[in-house]
């Protein structure tokens, strides 16, 4: 009977024990649930915080690209734009703004080079602007901005039907101010001066301060022979912005057909203060230095004028 219950007293405290063990081991087994899941939680938050912070830098770079592309600083647009996809490489926006800032760029840079004096490279900016636009009409069919962009590198490849149908598109989807004024552009490079002058009035009627329809209509006005009313266009952009240097390189060229070449030197000057690097300026100003007989002067500025290409060029 002794022996009996004293095996009775060790299996209760035997099953005490393991009963002790089995609390202590839920016990363990939520704190260490409990840890994961803060552990988890800091690191979900540490990731949505990453994302957030993301989006804020990319939307940061956007709204940098837009500044510069106000400013027709292309250059520096493209670059915030470039640096925003690589934050977020599939937002809509961001991408059709680096392609905007992309063409404009180009354009700027050849002007309105025919295609048979650009580079391989030149070309092959040029198709990749197409390559782009036609990415985000499989987004939105129904864009704008693509049939523009689309435009504006026919234009720029010197395939002026082809740009007139892409701007046509553009417009009848929304009317712009920016449209208007490449449809004009478009006019004047195939001398239809009449069209041209009735799509930069559609712009102002949009926009009734729009410099891009003042320099334009500046332009038109220059390739007309009126060069009284040119200058009278870039005085508009010029009150509204006294440090634009390509409308005080345009009224120079007018000054200088007018025989003012004081004036046109102080533009050009001028121009170049604000621009070190506009080397159409400092080939400009050589010309009416050449004109006047200053030959050391007009050497130098072309020797500049070439020295900024190349350096460019290799940008």
């Amino acid at each position: 009977m002794v022996n009996h219950k004293k095996k009775g007293g060790l299996k209760s405290k035997h099953s005490h024990y393991l009963e002790k063990c089995e609390y202590v081991g839920k016990i363990l087994i939520g704190v260490i649930g409990f840890i994961a899941t803060v552990v988890g939680l800091i690191e979900g938050y540490h990731a949505v915080k990453s994302r957030i912070e993301a989006r804020k830098a990319a939307e940061i770079y956007n709204s940098l690209g837009n500044h510069f592309y106000q400013r027709k600083e292309y250059d520096k647009s493209l670059l915030a734009f470039e640096n925003a996809t690589l934050i977020i490489p599939f937002n809509y926006e961001i991408f059709a703004n680096k392609t905007r800032a992309k063409s404009m760029f180009i354009a700027q840079k050849y002007g309105f080079k025919k295609i048979t004096d650009m580079t391989i490279e030149d070309v092959n900016n040029i198709n990749q602007i197409i390559l782009q636009s036609h990415y985000l009409l499989k987004i939105n069919p129904n864009d704008p901005d693509a049939f523009k962009l689309i435009g504006i590198a026919n234009f720029l490849s010197g395939k002026f039907d082809e740009a007139k149908k892409n701007f046509f598109k553009s417009e009848k989807i929304k009317r712009t101010s920016e449209i208007f004024i490449w449809q004009g552009v478009l006019s004047i490079s195939i001398k239809d001066y009449n069209s041209a002058e009735s799509f930069f009035m559609e712009a102002q009627k949009i926009d009734p301060l729009n410099q891009g329809a003042f320099l334009n209509m500046g332009i038109l006005e220059f390739n007309r022979g009126n060069f009284k009313k040119a200058i009278e266009q870039y005085n508009k952009i010029l009150d509204i912005e006294s440090d634009n240097f390509i409308a005080l390189n345009n009224r120079a060229n007018a000054y200088g057909e007018l025989k003012d070449y004081q004036k046109a030197i102080d533009d050009y000057s001028r121009a170049i203060e604000i621009n070190p690097d506009f080397s159409q300026a400092y080939k400009n100003r050589a010309l009416i230095f050449n004109k006047q007989g200053r030959m050391d002067r007009a050497g130098q500025d072309f020797e500049k004028a070439k020295e900024i290409e190349s350096r460019l060029q290799k940008y």
